[in-house]
């Protein structure tokens, strides 16, 4: 086992420990060839392929950022030579250069030198070599159609006839992410899957700079170990990556969880608990709480109500933010961000729906200034006690706000009170349905529906018409004329043609 690892120096130089049993150290030593000063700002890369090692690592000069080689003479790694530089003077070694240190990789018969471009983020490349000296195949690696790419370093592994490329997201998407090659060749990639840090404070992913990642060979289901470089001391960092739940995976988690709820409903108990056992297996946030869900699956006990929702309401938001707690605009943390998904918009969005749990909103507008916001928050929570609502798992929030001049603004009020009643669609395929009923509770007040979100479309109370009007005849003002890119059929069934 080694270590090896660049001094505190800015650049600094390279140092080598060994061990035989995982507890006893070596000899600390310096990486360099005869006469020469090897350094660098960046972490090297250390592989041992066909009895010899070799140290790959990026230059100092950010004017010329190449990355650098040098390979033992023998197996001990008593002695380092040939010196090589990847700067595409010399054929078979192409040019490469990086922003942090690259990633050597010993598998499949081959040395592998992959590494991130210069750009802020840049793209992963990937050079290839059967003997160490001759280098060919540079490529940049990414599936079909996308741009893979990270300000920081990435890593690889080849497992099971396939290769995994792993890096660190940057800007909001701050994951853990993962690529994996179609064939033993690598010339393919796809799969590409975003991994969720386990829920706790142990790790802000703001502060991930880099990822390693290891398999176990003598690992019967390849599980993935990894280390990041982060302010947080290393003996709280989780060391198991969990990957994200399916949809067949979140669809086996929602059934389970009705059927704890209602043993009376969904599948039999004995095909939801094989699927369940499966789930089980990953552990992870909830893995305890889903032992007493099957649990009480297999003795027909209905499973406390308050630790379900609970439990429901953490996996949705989970699956939908990719982590226990985010910040984002209120949209993206409610419903999710589509922008992780490729192909046209059609595709994006069909992809993104099925992608994690769904909810469906409405909110209502109320004057706040009465008390009619709290009876028909009194009258909701009671609709969903009754047996009529089904099992439902869901929030209700309050806001409050000024009033607004516009003139199809639901904020009509000097002081304006929202109340949005969220359920999650995929544990009752009658949430649309509840949602309707709840906002007939509503019209019995004087208040405005959310335009883009469940509402009755023929609410229209004199007020109420009154202000489409006054919108209209400011459309037909801006010469706005039907079917003209302003003409859909929200517009037509809710009143808005100019």
């Amino acid at each position: 086992m080694h270590i090896v690892w660049v001094g505190s120096n800015k650049p600094g130089r390279f140092r080598w420990i060994t061990s035989t049993d995982g507890a006893t150290w070596g000899d600390k030593r310096i990486l360099a060839d005869p006469g020469q000063t090897r350094e660098s700002n960046h972490r090297p890369a250390i592989a041992f392929f066909q009895g010899r090692y070799y140290l790959a690592w990026t230059g100092t000069n950010p004017a010329h950022p190449y990355l650098h080689m040098i390979r033992s003479t023998d197996s001990s790694g008593g002695s380092w030579a040939s010196h090589i530089r990847f700067d595409g003077t010399v054929p078979f070694l192409p040019e490469a250069k990086s922003s942090d240190g690259p990633c050597l990789l010993a598998a499949n018969n081959r040395l592998h030198l992959v590494w991130v471009g210069t750009d802020r983020p840049g793209k992963f490349r990937w050079i290839v070599s059967v003997e160490g000296s001759v280098w060919v195949d540079k490529r940049v690696l990414a599936d079909p159609g996308q741009t893979r790419q990270s300000n920081y370093a990435p890593d690889i592994v080849f497992h099971d006839g396939r290769y995994y490329l792993f890096w660190v997201g940057y800007g909001s998407e701050q994951n853990v992410h993962m690529l994996r090659s179609t064939s033993s060749t690598g010339t393919g990639w796809t799969a590409h899957a975003r991994l969720s840090v386990p829920p706790g404070p142990r790790i802000d992913m703001r502060q991930i700079r880099a990822v390693e990642v290891v398999l176990s060979p003598e690992s019967a289901n390849g599980q993935a170990w990894w280390t990041v470089r982060t302010p947080v001391p290393m003996s709280q960092v989780p060391t198991r990556v969990q990957p994200e739940r399916t949809p067949v995976e979140q669809r086996i988690l929602v059934e389970a969880l009705a059927k704890a709820l209602n043993p009376s409903t969904g599948p039999p108990a004995g095909v939801v608990l094989a699927s369940l056992a499966d789930l089980l297996l990953l552990g992870g946030a909830g893995g305890g709480f889903l032992s007493g869900v099957a649990g009480a699956i297999a003795g027909r006990v209905v499973a406390n109500r308050d630790d379900v929702f609970g439990t429901i309401t953490d996996m949705v938001f989970e699956m939908l933010v990719n982590g226990p707690t985010a910040t984002g605009p209120s949209f993206e943390i409610t419903s999710g961000n589509a922008l992780e998904f490729g192909g046209n918009y059609e595709r994006k969005y069909s992809e993104f729906w099925n992608h994690a749990p769904k909810v469906m909103f409405t909110e209502v507008f109320f004057d706040a200034q009465r008390r009619d916001y709290l009876r028909f928050v009194d009258a909701t929570l009671e609709y969903f006690r009754s047996a009529g609502s089904g099992k439902q798992a869901g929030y209700i929030s309050i806001r409050f706000m000024a009033r607004s001049e516009a003139p199809l603004a639901m904020q009509r009020w000097p002081i304006t009170a929202a109340v949005e009643v969220v359920l999650l669609q995929a544990l009752d395929r009658a949430a649309r349905q509840n949602l309707e009923a709840v906002n007939r509770l509503a019209q019995m007040y004087g208040v405005r529906f959310h335009w883009g979100m469940i509402r009755p479309a023929y609410y229209r109370p004199a007020d109420v018409q009154s202000e489409i009007e006054r919108w209209r005849v400011g459309a037909a003002g801006l010469g706005v004329r039907a079917g003209d890119g302003f003409s859909s059929a929200f517009s037509r069934q809710s009143g808005l043609e100019p």
